[in-house]
């Protein structure tokens, strides 16, 4: 299964410095079953559990390695708390990156969520917004949403909070003032990659000097569009001009 991935990345002429190789774990294996475009199950393959001591320190190692051999805009966290991101990989690698500079972008799961602290963004969705607070709210309310995210901020020191509302659309704080962006009306056919659009998208604008309610209309957009295709489907610049849409003014 690794190498299969690795001949994908090639093949798509991605970079793969980055991986860490081992026959003590298996790579995971996601089969989606489909029918008439859209998903209707998946099946997992894979070991849940947090890496080993040996493979941590591997991992931490290789990551350190990458960002000091090549110049590095961001770095994004997308946790899907399958164990490889672990507390200490976590500690290790935004103390390393804030040294430099670089700025952080994290998506994350329930596991991990009180771990990251001092980063750029944080991109948690409704469900893991509640669950990691351990609140309970509306999320119609957007100002009890605000509050939450402001409670973030505070706990984490987030520059900025985007908390995705899925059939609401965005909301995006920066601790003082918050803007919603709704969804877009549109044919759902599966939600696989939608998360990774998003916050690939967050990183993108953010680094293109964007507004945060700039930001947050660029994520939407590009995560609605994505949902719209079955499978796994990358959104490409020119995907995203078809759309004409306008960005706000800040």
């Amino acid at each position: 299964r690794g190498q299969i991935f690795k001949d994908m990345l090639k093949d798509e002429n991605l970079v793969s410095d980055g991986l860490v190789e081992t026959g003590k774990r298996p790579t995971t294996v996601k089969t989606r079953i489909i029918c008439d475009n859209q998903q209707l199950l998946r099946v997992d393959q894979e070991i849940e559990e947090y890496l080993s001591e040996e493979l941590e320190h591997a991992l931490i190692d290789k990551i350190f390695s990458v960002i000091d051999s090549r110049k590095i805009d961001a770095i994004i966290f997308q946790d899907y708390d399958k164990g490889v991101i672990t507390p200490l990989l976590i500690d290790r690698i935004i103390g390393f990156a804030n040294k430099k500079s670089i700025p952080i972008f994290v998506d994350p799961k329930k596991r991990n969520f009180s771990k990251y602290k001092n980063i750029t963004l944080f991109k948690p969705n409704f469900k893991e917004l509640i669950t990691g607070l351990n609140i309970d709210i509306d999320k119609k309310d957007f100002n009890s949403v605000f509050n939450a995210a402001k409670l973030l901020h505070k706990q984490g020191a987030f520059k900025l909070v985007l908390i995705t509302l899925s059939e609401l659309g965005i909301l995006v704080s920066d601790g003082k003032n918050y803007h919603v962006v709704p969804a877009e009306v549109r044919d759902v056919a599966d939600v696989s990659g939608a998360g990774d659009t998003v916050i690939a998208t967050v990183a993108l604008g953010f680094l293109s000097g964007l507004s945060s309610k700039q930001i947050a209309v660029l994520a939407n957009l590009a995560g609605g569009i994505v949902c719209e295709k079955a499978g796994v489907f990358p959104i490409e610049k020119e995907l995203l001009l078809k759309e004409n849409f306008i960005l706000p003014e800040d």
